[in-house]
């Protein structure tokens, strides 16, 4: 009897085990992300970015110049009620910190509406297509969407908010990290983009650290972080060849996204300002090929 009462226990234990195992491997983790992200009803997040742009040898006398960058995103997605609100300042001031832009700006979506408010002025904009600007500001599923096309290995655990958490190292894909850096040189001037072969500052010139936290019960991604380090040289920046001299021009900069208040009650409302601004209508697509 003893024996049958130790087999029945050794059983509940193994079962149990189980049923209450985490999951260890990078890729467990990830297929349990991605169905925890797809059942999302509502989330907030909120995105920060701070940049550093810097001309060296600007004269091929040592001198640098360059300007600091400062963004932050924040933002509601309620999915069951197909409405989005986000909010977005950018700074953009001089090394020296003599010189200052800020720009801020505010957008409601709802149905098939949009709100924008930029500077003091508010307008209102149909769209033909509502479940796009839904689609556009999921940002949890951009996210896992990215992580997806790349591999990661689990380097730990760690403590977010006070809750215990996955810590994954992701080596993204080529075209994820192009992407990644094509969008931060780009939000500095979009300038840039002409100016540097972006091409050979990828294979040559470009450098990233990214890591991200998932939860442990519920396999929802908290925190990712992004440090990346792109260097131009003269050669790879479209002027003629001698007028550089030695000129390095480097781009630093450390993205952080937060996401929290997952399926919390949300209710996303414009302003009353908003919602009697002047309406624009939904822009006309023009064929894109003409019959003859």
């Amino acid at each position: 009897m003893k024996r049958i009462l130790l087999v029945l226990v050794l059983i509940v234990a193994v079962f149990a085990g189980c049923i209450g195992e985490k999951k260890t491997s990078a890729e467990d983790i990830m297929l349990a992300t991605t169905d925890a992200v797809d059942d999302l009803d509502t989330y907030r997040y909120l995105i920060t970015m701070d940049q550093a742009v810097k001309f060296s040898n600007l004269t091929g006398m040592g001198i640098a110049e360059g300007e600091k960058v400062s963004l932050s995103w924040a933002g509601a997605i309620n999915l069951t009620g197909k409405s989005t609100m986000e909010s977005s300042t950018i700074t953009l001031k001089s090394l020296d910190g003599n010189q200052s832009i800020v720009e801020w700006r505010e957008t409601y979506h709802l149905d098939n509406m949009i709100y924008q408010k930029l500077g003091e002025n508010w307008t209102r904009l149909q769209q033909p297509y509502p479940e796009y600007g839904v689609e556009k500001t999921n940002q949890a599923k951009h996210l896992v969407e990215m992580l997806n096309r790349s591999e990661m290995g689990v380097v730990g655990s760690d403590k977010v908010d006070g809750v215990d958490c996955y810590k994954l190292k992701v080596h993204p894909d080529d075209d994820t990290s192009y992407g990644i850096m094509v969008g931060q040189i780009g939000s500095v001037d979009f300038r840039f983009l002409f100016m540097i072969n972006l091409t050979e500052l990828f294979i040559n010139g470009s450098e990233m650290d990214w890591t991200v936290w998932i939860t442990e019960d519920t396999y929802r991604p908290v925190r990712s972080q992004i440090n990346t380090k792109y260097m131009a040289t003269s050669d790879m920046i479209a002027v003629p060849p001698g007028d550089l001299g030695e000129l390095r021009l480097s781009f630093e900069t450390d993205e952080v996204r937060k996401f929290y208040d997952y399926n919390e009650p949300l209710e996303i409302a414009p302003p009353e300002e908003a919602m009697n601004a002047l309406l624009i209508g939904p822009l006309e697509m023009e064929p894109t090929a003409r019959r003859i």
